[in-house]
C-alpha cells in the first residue's frame, strides 16, 4: 500500500490556502476529535476564527461530516486533499487561459478592424 503523502503548511500554502486554514486543517488531522476550543488553543487562533475557517474548509471540502461521530468534522485524506486543492488550481489557471483568449481576441479584431479601415481608407 503506498504511503500517503506529506501535507505540510508550505504544501498547502502554496496550493492556495491560506496560513489558518493549513494550520486547522493540519491540527484536524494531528488531533481526531478536536473540538473548536481545541483546534484554537492548538492553532493560537481564536474560537470564531476556527469556525470561519472551518466554514472555508467545508466551501472547499476539504473537511466532511465524520461518518462514526454525528457533529464531528473531520479532514479528508491527504492524497484527496492534494487532489481537491489540485483541481482547484487547474480551474482557476483554466478560468485565466480563457481570459487571456477572450483578451487577446478583443486585441486581434481591433487591429483587424483598424486594418480594414486603412485599407479602404487607402484604397
Amino acid at each position: 500500500m503506498p504511503a500517503e503523502p506529506r501535507v505540510d503548511v508550505p504544501t498547502l500554502l502554496g496550493l492556495g490556502l491560506d496560513e489558518h486554514l493549513s494550520e486547522v486543517w493540519l491540527a484536524m488531522a494531528a488531533a481526531p476529535g478536536a473540538g473548536v476550543r481545541e483546534l484554537a488553543d492548538l492553532v493560537g487562533i481564536s474560537e470564531s476564527q476556527v469556525r470561519e475557517v472551518l466554514d472555508e474548509l467545508g466551501d472547499r471540502a476539504l473537511i466532511r461530516a465524520s461518518r462514526q461521530s454525528p457533529g464531528l468534522l473531520v479532514p479528508i485524506a491527504p492524497q484527496a486533499a492534494l487532489a481537491q486543492l489540485l483541481r482547484r488550481e487547474e480551474e482557476e489557471i483554466a478560468e485565466q487561459q480563457r481570459w487571456v483568449q477572450a483578451r487577446r481576441d478583443r486585441i486581434m479584431r481591433g487591429i483587424v478592424s483598424k486594418m480594414a479601415l486603412r485599407a479602404a481608407e487607402n484604397g
